[in-house]
């Protein structure tokens, strides 16, 4: 007897071993470590909850349908696209490739990721019913800047101002976001990059389009404006394969500064650059490049701004001059540099989100919105900038944009990228009281600069009317 009470006592405390081991395991992963589990990609029930999740619906600010989510018989969910013009700035979501641009920023909002909706999706196996956006987007403002940007490569912005809503962005070529799964690896690998998203995530060589800037130096040091310059419409010659002129084909020509911004001509700016001293040039070439630094308030899940591939800065005074040295920006930065002008010298903050509506709730809660701006030069030089713009409107190389009855001020201005030509128009709209609106576009691949100004005059024209019809 004592040999077998002896072997039964070893069994009953393996037995006993065995159950502290299952137990310690259980509590370890059901109140140490959950999230590992639930978050594993192999683990089938977050496969299928993510399978599962209603995500909120995106709306334009004046109300229409950007983003829904279907639900079929079986409960699994499809995201649709049903507004074409608006799916270069909505982006993309997939369970598989992800979420990017608006549908990234916002993610966890549209997602519903929140302690109280996953305690019931596993109490209660409810799905988890993310919550309605309203974005800042207006769905004229949208419907122009794709429609123009349509054909091209490039980008284009519009802002708000002074308060920084974004109106209008896009991304060209586009890709069609109901089929990302179908086509991302395509599309990955496709030469005319689809997938990136131009508009905040490369950084391009300003060209002459740097100029107003070199003319804020020029302004607030006193350099003289109407001074007549000797072969002012003479290229700089910035390496045997390339030289810069002005934006518009001129003869032999004296010009003053005032009349060489006008028409975009680089050389003038050689003697003004030179007279305002590296000092004061290099101070306010940080301020610019600060700017690529800001992101859309909310929107930080979009990519640092990368320069643009095969892009060699040029050393010298006459690469500075000519935009083509190590500065580059993206078009938002060019955007928020532009509404600094029409702003008075104070850069807006851009933000897009505009509301939320939580599931079950009727009324929509606006988001926070930033208050703050930032100084980038004087009310006084910003206002003569302003001036100088409109005269370029009215008179010189970015005419194309004039609308009639607006007031419309602009500049144009070429860059090169490894040989190839690229045209940036920035411009700014004044509307009722101090509202107006400031625009960014960038066309690759051409030296047409017209283009690129009839482009901006276009979405000008439809910030004008929007901003009209919210204050008449």
């Amino acid at each position: 007897m004592v040999p077998f009470a002896r072997e039964s006592q070893r069994i009953m405390l393996a037995i006993l071993v065995g159950f502290i081991v299952i137990a310690i395991g259980a509590f370890q992963w059901a109140v140490i470590m959950p999230d590992s589990l639930n978050t594993r990609d192999d683990n089938p029930r977050a496969v299928e909850r993510e399978r599962r999740i209603v995500r909120g619906d995106i709306y334009s600010a004046d109300g229409l349908l950007l983003a829904h989510t279907d639900v079929n018989d079986a409960g699994i969910v499809t995201r649709q696209y049903s507004v074409a013009e608006a799916w270069p700035g909505l982006g993309y979501y997939s369970m598989v490739r992800g979420a990017a641009r608006i549908e990234g920023a916002f993610d966890t909002i549209l997602r519903g990721d929140s302690a109280e909706a996953a305690l019931s999706n596993r109490l209660l196996h409810t799905p988890i019913q993310g919550t309605n956006i309203r974005v800042t987007l207006d769905s004229a403002v949208q419907r122009m800047v794709s429609e123009r940007l349509d054909g091209q490569a490039g980008a284009a912005v519009a802002i708000s101002i002074p308060d920084g809503r974004m109106l209008g962005i896009s991304s060209a070529p586009v890709f069609d976001p109901n089929s990302i799964d179908a086509d991302y690896e395509r599309l990955r690998e496709d030469a005319a990059m689809q997938l990136l998203d131009r508009a905040t995530e490369r950084r391009y060589p300003l060209g002459t389009a740097i100029q107003p800037v070199l003319m804020i130096a020029s302004l607030l040091t006193g350099q003289p404006l109407d001074a007549m310059i000797d072969n002012a419409t003479e290229p700089v010659d910035l390496s045997d394969a390339l030289s810069i002129g002005c934006a518009v084909r001129l003869p032999a020509l004296s010009l003053t500064l005032r009349e060489a911004f006008a028409f975009a001509c680089p050389t003038p700016f050689i003697g003004a650059t030179n007279a305002v001293g590296e000092t004061a040039m290099n101070t306010i070439f940080e301020q610019v490049d600060a700017l690529t630094a800001v992101r859309i308030s909310g929107y930080e899940s979009a990519a640092p701004a990368a320069q643009i591939r095969g892009y060699t800065p040029i050393e010298g005074m006459e690469a500075v001059v000519t935009g083509q040295a190590d500065l580059t920006v993206s078009p938002l930065a060019m955007a928020i540099l532009t509404g600094a002008i029409v702003n008075d010298g104070n850069t807006p903050v851009p933000f897009m989100l505009d509301a939320t509506l939580a599931p079950g709730a009727s009324t929509w809660v606006h988001a926070p919105r930033p208050t703050r701006t930032i100084a980038f030069t004087t009310a006084t030089t910003a206002r003569r900038l302003q001036d100088l713009m409109r005269y370029n409107v009215v008179n010189g190389a970015a005419q194309n944009a004039a609308r009639p009855n607006i007031d419309i001020g602009g500049h144009v201005g070429l860059a090169y990228v490894d040989g190839r030509p690229m045209s940036w128009f920035i411009g700014f709209v004044t509307a009722s009281g101090r509202q107006a609106g400031a625009v960014a576009i960038l066309l690759e691949d051409t030296s047409d600069t017209g283009l690129a100004a009839d482009i901006g005059g276009d979405i000008l024209a439809a910030v004008h009317a929007s901003l009209l019809a919210e204050n008449p």
